[in-house]
């Protein structure tokens, strides 16, 4: 019982890496942008910020499959 206790206190912990705000990524890679030498309102920032945007929903699905793994092995490992 207290190994199910302990294993579900993390799952918490695991969720919240894998979130952040929609300002905050907006802010950050507004900030990229600009580090990179991009002026807002060109076309090269435009296109830098909907790269960034690309890349955030690729490591988000990243995050999502290694937390979903992580609970998988959880799981069995609680199971067996």
């Amino acid at each position: 019982m207290n190994r199910l206790l302990g294993a579900l206190a993390l799952i918490p912990c695991l969720a919240a890496c894998v979130s952040i705000s929609p300002q905050q990524r907006l802010a950050n890679n507004r900030a990229s942008c600009q580090a990179y030498g991009f002026r807002m309102g060109t076309d090269a920032y435009a296109n830098c910020m909907l790269q960034r945007d690309f890349v955030d929903r690729q490591e988000d699905v990243i995050r999502e499959d290694r937390l979903d793994e992580s609970i998988r092995e959880l799981h069995d490992d609680l199971n067996s």
